[in-house]
């Protein structure tokens, strides 16, 4: 696994979504939904043998 994770490390990766109203607020502000995931470019291999 070692091997792996240096070859194909996970990384980090933040996806940002269209700012919304916040449902109950008087003033002017708003909410950015983020969505915080790791991936690595041979993610379905890492899992698969992650879950051995």
């Amino acid at each position: 696994m070692v091997a792996w994770q240096l070859h194909d490390p996970l990384q980090r990766r933040i996806e940002q979504f269209p700012l919304e109203d916040p449902e109950s607020s008087s003033d002017d502000s708003k909410i950015r939904p983020e969505l915080e995931h790791c991936e690595s470019h041979h993610n379905n291999v890492w899992l698969s043998c992650n879950n051995f």
